[in-house]
C-alpha cells in the first residue's frame, strides 16, 4: 500500500507544479454586503451555521436557498438581501471554514508535545484533518467539482495548506527532529497537500478503497508522510 501511496504523493507533485504555472478562470459572484448592525450579524452568522451544515449534508449542487433560510429561521429575501447569491454565499462559508482551519493549524501546534516521536506527530496531525474533512464532505465535494476552473474555489483552500505547512516545516526545525535540517516548505507544502486531497477523495468516492478515518489508513499516511519528508 505504501507503494501507491507515495506514487499518488509524486503524481500530485506533479499536479500542484502544473496548477500553479497554468491559467485558471476566476467566476465572478456577488459581493457579500457588509454587516453594520448586532442584529443584522446575528441574522449572517444564523445563515453561515445553517450553510455549513446544508452543503455538508446535500454539497453544492443539492444546497437549497430554501433550506438553508429555513434553518436559519430567515427568510428568502433576507438571505438574498445579505449574500445576493448562492456562489457569494458559498464562497463566504469556504472562508470562514479556511479561517477556522488555519486558526486549528494554529492551536495544534500550539499543544504539540516537543517529545512526541514523528510517528505520533504526523498520526495526530492526519487523524484531525481526516476528521474536518469528514464532517464537511459537501464543501469538499464542491472543492474537487468547482476547484477545476475556479481559482476563488482553490485560493482559500492553498492558503490554509500553506499555512499547515509553514507551522509544521518550524514545529520540525524548532523542535530538531533529525532530517528536518535541509527541509524546504515547497516539500512540505506539497507533500500535506497531497495528503489532503487523499484524503477528500478518499470520503468523496462511493466504493473507496479506505475511509479518511480509518486508523489503518491514518497511520499508513503518516508513515508515507514522514518517509517523504525523510524525518526520524
Amino acid at each position: 500500500m505504501l507503494d501507491s501511496l507515495t506514487a499518488f504523493v509524486l503524481n500530485q507533485k506533479n499536479a500542484i507544479e502544473i496548477g500553479f504555472m497554468s491559467e485558471r478562470r476566476q467566476e465572478n459572484y456577488v459581493a457579500e454586503r457588509p454587516v453594520y448592525q448586532e442584529r443584522s450579524r446575528e441574522k449572517r452568522d444564523r445563515l453561515v451555521k445553517a450553510g455549513f451544515q446544508i452543503f455538508s449534508r446535500d454539497g453544492y449542487e443539492g444546497a437549497r436557498i430554501a433550506d438553508i433560510a429555513k434553518e436559519a429561521g430567515i427568510s428568502v429575501g433576507s438571505f438574498y438581501h445579505r449574500f445576493g447569491d448562492k456562489r457569494g454565499f458559498f464562497q463566504i462559508l469556504l472562508e470562514e471554514y479556511t479561517h477556522r482551519g488555519m486558526a486549528n493549524w494554529q492551536i495544534f501546534f500550539a499543544h504539540a508535545d516537543r517529545n512526541w516521536p514523528a510517528a505520533e506527530l504526523f498520526e495526530r496531525l492526519i487523524r484531525g484533518n481526516a476528521r474536518a474533512v469528514e464532517r464537511n464532505m459537501g464543501l469538499f465535494n464542491a472543492y474537487l467539482i468547482l476547484g477545476r476552473t475556479d481559482l476563488t474555489i482553490v485560493e482559500p483552500f492553498r492558503k490554509m495548506d500553506q499555512t499547515g505547512a509553514r507551522l509544521l516545516l518550524k514545529h520540525l526545525k524548532d523542535c530538531e527532529y533529525p532530517g528536518s535540517e535541509d527541509l524546504e516548505f515547497r516539500t512540505v507544502h506539497i507533500a500535506l497537500s497531497s495528503i489532503g486531497k487523499s484524503l477528500a477523495f478518499s470520503a468523496a468516492v462511493k466504493g473507496s478503497t479506505f475511509r479518511a478515518t480509518d486508523p489503518f489508513a491514518v497511520k499508513e499516511l503518516a508513515v508515507m508522510l514522514q518517509r517523504y519528508l525523510s524525518i526520524e
